[in-house]
């Protein structure tokens, strides 16, 4: 990075750790166990589950009963929209050449280095809902292209996300994008046509939140290119709010420290931990 391409005082980016800092750091005391998961939801929950797997007759062999539950608390326990989901599913997985999925030790964790988004296992903001840090002015889409981009998202819409707890899922995602020092070359409307068109209704995902910091001069644009893209009902849950008032979604202790908070938590842990439950053996999500 040039002297000119290094972020002013006032940008915010992810954190300001190195490797070595990352031994001390921890997993904030959460630790992934899959036998947990009866524990994890109610009566009606699990009445909901078996209906869906009835429902899917031999195709719910390809997915844990984490994954169909994520499928369910997508959809509102609507088994029948459910259904629909999971086949739509398998349909592009058939023709998109992922019948066999992205694995993580195959994945560049340059990528994650990198350091344009984070995710503390664990963690949620004051409403429950899980949280996910962005800084996209250090995402460059044409550094890795669409292919690694997508393996990297359908990596962690079948597995990564599911190194958590149910409540992950019920309570859906909280977004928090700073765009401080975003411009063009940022985006690409090209590789969000492509994730829209290989997550759209197919992978469970409840964006619940999507809080925005910092907006440049080309955000009005950005937003008119996204509801090219995006869901009307995604896009209306944008809030623009300063990073100040943060702290009215997300308590002190679990944002970042270069956005105010306490959370020294960083990627190298991320990796760690994500090696962890790699060793445990749990499929979210099965080959085709």
């Amino acid at each position: 990075m040039s002297e000119d391409d290094s972020p002013s005082e006032d940008q915010l980016i992810l954190h300001e750790t190195s490797a070595d800092d990352h031994d001390e750091l921890g997993y904030l005391g959460f630790d992934f166990d899959p036998s947990t998961f009866n524990e994890e939801i109610t009566s009606d929950e699990l009445d909901s589950l078996s209906l869906l797997k009835e429902k899917l007759g031999p195709d719910h062999q390809f997915f844990s009963d984490q994954y169909l539950m994520g499928c369910l608390f997508s959809r509102k326990l609507n088994v029948k929209r459910s259904v629909k989901m999971i086949e739509s599913h398998i349909r592009w997985r058939k023709r998109s050449d992922y019948r066999v999925l992205p694995r993580w030790e195959n994945l560049n964790h340059d990528f994650l280095l990198d350091d344009f988004a984070i995710r503390a296992p664990g963690i949620r903001a004051i409403d429950g809902t899980g949280i996910i840090f962005t800084a996209l002015r250090d995402f460059l889409p044409s550094k890795y292209g669409t292919k690694a981009i997508l393996d990297w998202i359908i990596w962690n819409s079948c597995f990564g996300n599911f190194y958590e707890t149910m409540d992950y899922h019920r309570q859906g995602l909280t977004f928090v994008a700073d765009l401080s020092g975003v411009g063009w070359n940022n985006l690409d409307v090209s590789l969000l046509k492509n994730v829209n068109s290989a997550l759209m209704d197919r992978f469970p995902l409840k964006i619940t939140n999507i809080l925005i910091l910092n907006p440049p001069g080309i955000f009005k644009t950005v937003i008119t290119a996204l509801r090219l893209v995006m869901k009307a009902k995604v896009i209306n849950r944008i809030k623009v709010i300063k990073p100040e008032d943060l702290t009215n979604y997300i308590d002190e202790e679990y944002i970042p420290t270069i956005l105010g908070g306490k959370l020294t938590y960083t990627n190298y842990d991320y990796i760690d931990y994500i090696n962890t439950c790699e060793e445990i053996g749990f499929r979210a999500v099965e080959d085709m």
